[in-house]
């Protein structure tokens, strides 16, 4: 079991996820509720079989954790532990967004597994080369004016994480607010503010419903800013 996490309720009952043949443990955590913090113990791996959980790191200027990635259903925590060398701790912060169910593999069961689980083996490789890729995308906003920057994120958010409305819009699960858009994005309040009013059909951020948008306006926006 996890060694250094508080959570409502764990199961050694079997998933219906990819880990299933390894006998997991099911894992609950409530909404805000800390899956795991950077520099504690990485005791193994979850895969997220429900709900939402942000990724942070620690800003190096000072103590505040930056969030810099939302994970959903089928997304890895605690792969550190296939560095070489120094990967006894993790090296981010996750926690749970809303009421998350994951999965979790105990370190040297998890390395067990990728010796005999070849479908295992190649979906935790098929794991970082998604993660790797989205990091350099988010390298690459980092160097473009915030507007840009904003829009190309909420698309990315509307393929990973959005539902389609009954007329045609993406919807963002409500935990994807106007604030942690904006500390994803990496943006002051008032470069948010700017970039969001000049990006088009955005509606409000609402707690309930969730922020309404349309990936079609916001791409055509996006190749024309481009173009400019």
């Amino acid at each position: 079991m996890p060694r250094q996490q508080r959570c409502t309720k764990v199961e050694p009952r079997r998933s219906g996820g990819r880990f299933a043949a390894h006998d997991p443990f099911r894992v609950r955590y409530a909404r805000n509720e800390l899956v795991c913090h950077e520099g504690s113990y990485a005791a193994g791996v979850y895969i997220i079989e429900s709900g939402l959980v942000s990724e942070s790191n620690l800003d190096p200027r000072g103590a505040t954790a930056k969030p810099y990635a939302i994970l959903g259903p089928g997304e890895l925590i605690g792969l550190e532990i296939l560095v070489p060398g120094d990967n006894e701790l993790h090296r981010t912060s996750c926690r749970a967004l809303v009421d998350t169910e994951l999965s979790f593999l105990e370190r040297d069961r998890f390395l067990s597994a990728l010796e005999i689980d070849d479908p295992l083996r190649r979906f935790v490789l098929e794991s970082i080369s998604r993660r790797l890729f989205a990091l350099a995308a988010s390298v690459r906003r980092g160097s473009v004016p915030p507007d840009e920057r904003l829009c190309a994120l909420l698309l990315d958010l509307t393929v990973t994480h959005g539902r389609t409305s009954a007329r045609g819009d993406a919807v963002l699960p409500p935990p994807i607010n106007r604030r942690l858009i904006s500390e994803l994005a990496g943006l002051s309040a008032s470069q948010f503010r700017r970039a969001w009013d000049t990006l088009p059909t955005l509606e409000g951020a609402s707690e309930r419903e969730g922020i309404r948008l349309s990936p079609q306006a916001l791409s055509a926006w996006l190749e024309e800013s481009r173009r400019l």
